[in-house]
Formats: C-alpha cells, structure tokens, sequence
C-alpha cells in the first residue's frame, strides 16, 4: 500500500476514534473517511486491533518527544515540571484529536494493560517516558511527594486534560498567565 494510502487509512482512524470512539469506528467507516476500499486495510493492518495500537505506540512517542523538547537536564525539578506541562498543553491545543485518540485508548481495554505496567513500573527512562521519569526523580530527590507515580500523574495530567478540555468545549484559548497559574497549581499538588 502506498504511504499516502497508508495515512489516510491512519489519520481517518484517528479522527473518528476521537470523534466517535473506539465503537464508533468501524472499519468500513475508517475506509469510507479514507476513501478506500475495507479489504485495503486489512492488507495492512491483521486486525483493527493493531491498527489501533500502532497508532497509539506512535502518537505515544511522538508526545513524549514533544513533550520533552529543548528539555535541559540542568534544571531544577520545578523547571523542568513547568516546561513539560507547558509543552504537554500546546500539544493539546495543537492536536486536540490525537489526545483524543490517547486518551480514548488508555481508558479502554486495551488500555488497561498498560495500566497495569505503569502500577508496577519504576525506573523510567526520560526518552520513553518523560512525565513518569521526571516524577520519580523529583520523588527520589525529595522535592516531589513520595506517592505511586501513577497517582502523582493523575493529579497532574487529570488537571491539565480538564483546562484544556474547557478551551476545546468553549473553543475559547486560556492566557497564558492562566496557565502557569493551572501548572502551579499542579505543582503544588505533587511538591514537598
């Protein structure tokens, strides 16, 4: 199958799962917003399955990698907290459904599972996974509550997934004063 073939297929998906859901999105549906024939993503793609988590194993990375640009290690765990989440609420406001698609995906079945690696999870390596790493840094550092990272990441992401949803709803955008004040807010959440 041709790239472009093969992106339309994948950008069709991720707009009806953020559009829809995972239900809403029927493979005959994804090959109509594609405009392809269905059988043409079964040559690709064995099951729906997969082709939903190749997207998501892709719009993971692509988060963390823009998440984590121009992260200077040299900084303190508060500065570099702030540039993360700043840069995760562009990353929200610029591809409001690919966080959709996230999102829909981690709170499914499928997503589920990684749940589950995350509960027992530590050791987290900044290029794979840079909000979990940082926070268990700042927890072993002292500056951050000594709490399970996935409760620390609820208290986070949970807060910035609700402000930029109220901008995504309102089609409104939040100055930027507003949120460094949501970020604070975040921070002193989660610090010591």
């Amino acid at each position: 199958m041709p790239p472009s073939k093969r992106q339309e297929i994948i950008q069709a998906t991720i707009e009806l799962v953020s559009e829809c859901g995972f239900h809403g999105a029927a493979s005959a549906k994804i090959a109509e917003k594609a405009g392809v024939v269905e059988v043409t993503i079964f040559r690709n793609f064995k099951t729906k399955d997969q082709l939903f988590d190749e997207i998501y194993e892709k719009l993971r990375r692509d988060l963390n990698t823009y998440v984590s640009r121009g992260h200077d290690h040299s900084l303190s765990i508060k500065e570099r907290f702030f540039a993360i989440c700043t840069n995760f609420c562009s990353y929200m406001e610029t591809w409001p459904e690919k966080i959709n698609f996230i999102e829909q995906y981690f709170h499914s079945v499928r997503g589920w599972r990684l749940r589950h690696d995350i509960l027992i999870a530590s050791g987290f390596q900044f290029e794979e996974s840079p909000g979990p790493a940082l926070l268990e840094e700042g927890r072993e550092s002292g500056e951050i509550k000594d709490l399970p990272v996935t409760v620390l990441l609820g208290l986070v992401v949970g807060t910035l997934f609700n402000f930029e949803r109220q901008q995504q709803f309102k089609k409104t955008r939040h100055s930027k004063d507003l949120k460094k004040q949501v970020i604070q807010a975040c921070w002193d959440g989660i610090s010591k």
